[in-house]
């Protein structure tokens, strides 16, 4: 009790000192942007020593800065490379994030290098807290550091691979240093603030795809992206680059909506929910497209102001299409019979139809899955752990079968376990909120948005492993999570003083 009353009191003073308001929302927004576009100059326009010392200079500033949230929302946007900015990071790409190395076969990115930055400032200056996924987490690590080692004994593995694999685990060291860093709501509302910009950005890209036949990457590195045609239709599809980023802006302007602070306007909200879901319609992702469509009416259900939110996201929406429409931009053609031609293979699926299904979902079905199998059928109980036989058989749209190649039954089963401990601890406080706390409708979202993204794991897209951009969405999630159950708890406690006060 002692402990959360400290944690209260040091939030509430800072919410107190810190009113959130139009001006500092534009600023850091419009400071974002800039950034952005000053990265894009340097690793794409001048030599690459220059971009090497400019990120350099960026990571020293976060060192000292007191707006950690800040470079958090920077770099996880570089890390999800919007547009397909920055997502080169092959040895032979000429624009790429500069390489530091240290020693023959341990180079670091700027990006690992904020991970690394992070961890140590939050160990050094933040204001430790203790998770509530504590236990389950750690349980996690320890049968992922048996099976590192045990994989490598038995399996074999070579320097480069360890390190590919240490890479993106050490990326849930943000799960801390985020928790760690950032405290009071003002900055977490900051946070996922400066995210919505880009919407329009990655929208704006996908649609002058459509219209022009260019992808705008290759004008800066040209054939970097090939054509990705839709095999129902045989139309290009202009899949969004940042598909994480998307998902993130979807999932929290929802979550805002819900706000009863009303920091932001439920007019941008709407857009930002409508041109994120518009997005990945253009971008035919079904998988993506399923987990939205259930995220938006299990809000829709539970929301006090449905009615209006249905209607705003509606004719927001609508808008957007109409318009492009009106204005020769998209043709309705392509929306109903390529990027819905797509989409609505969901129903085959669904009905048994397999016949029906295209190119890329029965090359899925009949040989990727095959393969996956095969290779778990070996070793069903402890997996490969970091082998070439995981290397070599994993597949980021197989989903949850990653996780049983690379850890067996008995690692899925222990996360398994630790989604359990997760859902339940945001159902549990949620329950016990009064109906005037204003996170308790918030926190029922959070538990739509997990249940959300493992629907999308238990079917076909792996956010857990493998890969760094992946691993550091899940830790911001993880972190917000946190975050919020302390908020919601921490009302409840001071309203509960209050109300002995008087």
């Amino acid at each position: 009790m002692h402990e959360n009353m400290n944690e209260m009191n040091i939030v509430n003073s800072s919410e107190r000192r810190q009113i959130i308001g139009k001006m500092p929302l534009i600023k850091y927004s419009l400071s974002m942007m800039g950034l952005f576009v000053l990265s894009v100059f340097i690793v794409y326009i001048t030599p690459p020593i220059l971009s090497k010392i400019f990120f350099l200079l960026l990571l020293f500033q976060f060192a000292r800065s007191k707006n950690n949230f800040f470079w958090f929302a920077y770099f996880f946007i570089i890390s999800q490379g919007p547009g397909y900015f920055f997502a080169d990071l092959s040895i032979t790409a000429e624009h790429r994030l500069p390489l530091y190395t240290i020693m023959s076969g341990f180079s670091f990115t700027p990006l690992d290098l904020f991970v690394i930055l992070a961890l140590a400032k939050a160990i050094l200056k933040g204001k430790r807290i203790k998770l509530r996924f504590e236990k389950p987490l750690l349980l996690i690590l320890g049968y992922i550091t048996i099976s590192f080692i045990s994989s490598s004994i038995v399996f074999g593995s070579s320097i480069d691979l360890l390190a590919w694999n240490f890479r993106w685990l050490f990326y849930y060291s943000i799960i801390i240093s985020f928790a760690y860093l950032i405290n009071s709501k003002h900055e977490v509302y900051l946070f996922i603030f400066m995210f919505f910009p880009f919407i329009f950005l990655i929208l704006f890209l996908q649609i002058y795809y459509v219209f022009s036949g260019i992808q705008v990457i290759n004008l800066f590195t040209p054939g970097y992206r090939e054509n990705i045609i839709n095999f129902a239709t045989r139309d290009v599809r202009p899949v969004m680059g940042g598909t994480l980023l998307i998902f993130f802006c979807f999932a929290f302007s929802i979550f805002l909506l819900e706000n009863k602070d009303q920091l932001f306007p439920r007019t941008y909200l709407y857009l930002i929910t409508a041109s994120s879901f518009l997005s990945v319609f253009l971008s035919a992702l079904r998988q993506f497209f399923v987990v939205f469509s259930f995220i938006l009416a299990a809000y829709l259900i539970i929301s006090k102001k449905k009615i209006l939110s249905t209607i705003g996201i509606t004719l927001i929406g609508s808008f957007l299409i109409v318009a492009l429409i009106m204005l020769n931009i998209l043709q309705q053609d392509f929306l109903i019979f390529s990027s819905w031609g797509r989409l609505h293979q969901v129903l085959y699926l669904l009905t048994g139809e397999t016949r029906s299904l295209d190119a890329s979902a029965t090359g899925r079905i009949f040989s990727d899955i095959p393969i996956i199998f095969d290779a778990i059928k070996d070793s069903p109980i402890i997996g490969y752990g970091f082998s070439y036989t995981t290397m070599n058989n994993y597949n980021n749209n197989l989903g949850c079968l990653n996780t049983i190649l690379m850890f067996g039954l008995f690692g899925f089963f222990i996360f398994i376990y630790f989604f359990y401990k997760l859902l339940k601890v945001i159902k549990f406080t949620g329950s016990r909120l009064k109906i005037e706390n204003p996170f308790r409708i918030p926190l029922k979202l959070i538990f739509i948005i997990w249940a959300g993204i493992l629907i999308n794991y238990f079917t076909t897209f792996d956010y857990f492993s493998y890969y760094f951009e992946n691993t550091f969405f899940i830790a911001l999630i993880l972190a917000l999570t946190e975050l919020f159950i302390r908020y919601a708890k921490n009302y409840e406690i001071s309203n509960h003083v209050l109300n002995a006060k008087a």
